[in-house]
């Protein structure tokens, strides 16, 4: 099942602008490493980077 990009401007949370800030200063970063990094279960993690890769 391919997902849609969403039409309109994307909301993002504290959390997608805190993996963001992350990436964007370490972009190697295992998922692992981000989520014990921001306090998150790993699967959470990588569904949420998964999202916001989506979202373009």
């Amino acid at each position: 099942m391919n997902a849609q990009p969403a039409s309109g401007p994307v909301e993002l949370d504290e959390t997608d602008l805190a993996i963001l800030r992350v990436l964007s200063a370490s972009a190697d970063i295992t998922n692992k490493a981000l989520a014990a990094k921001l306090g998150l279960a790993e699967s959470t993690c990588a569904h949420r980077v998964r999202m916001l890769r989506r979202r373009g």
